[in-house]
């Protein structure tokens, strides 16, 4: 008897066999021993799922239309109703479509073409079949709402037709009327070389290109581009510029380095400015790179075309040849050497005096000395009442007596 040890479990029925048990389970527990409670027994899934039974619970396999644990759940999304990659998210009654970009309808079948914000300015899209249309805001027309309306606040009166134009509107007027209704300052062009007028209640506003300014943008913006270099300010001129240069600046741009910024010159001098560095014109009496020096020169000291040296404590005059003197103040006589055959010339006021040498006489020692031409004279010695006879013995005597030489002789009587 195989059941004779009850291996029928959780109240199973055994039955005896050849080979062994069939254990008949209550409603409630499977297995061959009836060990495993049975999670499906009353029919968990709904609307023919089939129930596969698990150690804690079971599982529902839905059929096609169904959804949920127990397949209470009707599946609205089952046949796809989402189209265009559209996602179907399934409700108690039906589906929403979460669509893609470019799609939307209900089952997303129909295309956006408002996707792209097609309608400038704040503009509403309205998709169709074939396109879109923009319903503007106030103040906006055209296609996609890109045109400002000039004609949205009725400016034309007493019946007017406004025509919307680029920048201004025009008035068609019914009969007996005239006059603009918003008179436009713009309209004869009053901005010159391509300025863009804007029109005021009381005039109009140019807005010039760079190249010019004005009112009008009637005159030539010389400074558009900026000419004055290192700061400089620009002041536009009728003809060209003029810049005001910062400091250290100098030139009609402001290009050159102001080097005499720090008046380098000394003493009243000038300082001009120079691409490496300055020069000083110096006032009178001053002398040197900064005029820093006294110049003792500066009066012309030196008379006569001579040559004035300053010094530190006066001046040094180089004179021509024909004078002498401090100052080159003096004729000199003696310039051209007058006086012959080796005589010393003495300057003097009115001419000058040759001192001859041995053997030598005349004006200009230009005549030799012979025995017979010794000179002598008598001199009247008014101390002693007496009478010298003095002769200057040259070479003659020499001539005559070899052991007297340049022997000046006086003989005297009473």
């Amino acid at each position: 008897n195989n059941c004779h040890n009850d291996p029928c479990k959780n109240g199973g029925t055994c039955e005896n066999e050849d080979n062994g048990f069939t254990c008949t389970c209550g409603p409630s527990w499977i297995g061959d021993a009836c060990e495993t409670y049975n999670n499906c027994h009353n029919d968990p899934c709904k609307n023919g799922g089939t129930c596969e039974n698990e150690d804690s619970g079971f599982t529902c396999t839905c059929g096609p239309s169904w959804i949920g644990d127990a397949c209470e759940t009707y599946n609205n999304c089952h046949n796809d109703p989402c189209k265009n990659g559209g996602t179907c998210e399934n409700e108690d009654n039906g589906f929403t479509c979460t669509c893609g970009p470019s799609w939307i309808g209900d089952a997303c079948e129909t295309y956006n073409n408002c996707h792209n914000d097609p309608c400038k300015n704040g503009g509403t899209c309205e998709n169709e079949d074939n396109g879109f249309t923009c319903i503007c805001g106030p103040g906006w027309i055209g296609d996609a709402c890109e045109t400002y309306n000039n004609c949205h606040n009725d400016p034309c009166k007493n019946g007017g037709t406004c025509e919307n134009e680029d920048n201004e509107f025009t008035c068609t007027c019914g009969p007996s009327w005239i006059g603009d209704a918003s008179y436009n300052n713009c309209h004869n062009d009053p901005c010159k070389n391509g300025g863009t007028c804007e029109n005021e209640d009381n005039g109009f506003t140019c807005t010039c290109g760079p190249s010019w300014i004005g009112d009008a943008c009637e005159t030539n913006n010389n400074c558009h581009n900026d000419p004055c270099k290192n700061g400089g300010t620009c002041e536009n001129k009728d003809n060209g510029f003029t810049c005001t240069c910062g400091p250290s600046w100098i030139g009609d741009a402001c290009e050159t380095l102001d080097r005499c910024l720090s008046n380098p010159c000394k003493n009243g001098g000038t300082c001009e400015n120079e691409d490496s560095g300055f020069t000083c014109t110096c006032g009178p009496s001053w002398i040197g790179d900064t005029c820093e020096t006294y110049n003792n020169c500066d009066d012309d000291p030196c008379k006569n075309g001579g040559t004035c040296e300053n010094e530190d404590n006066g001046f040094t005059c180089t004179c021509g040849p024909s004078w002498i003197g401090d100052n080159c103040e003096t004729n000199n006589n003696c310039h051209d050497d007058p006086c012959k055959n080796g005589g010393t010339c003495e300057n003097e006021d009115n001419g000058f005096t040759c001192t001859c040498g041995p053997s030598w006489i005349g004006d200009t020692c230009e005549s030799k000395i012979s025995i017979d031409q010794l000179p002598i004279s008598l001199v009247r010695e008014s101390a002693e009442n007496t009478y010298c006879i003095e002769a200057f013995i040259i070479s003659a005597i020499i001539e005559l007596l070899s052991s007297m030489v340049g022997l000046l002789a006086s003989f005297c009587f009473v």
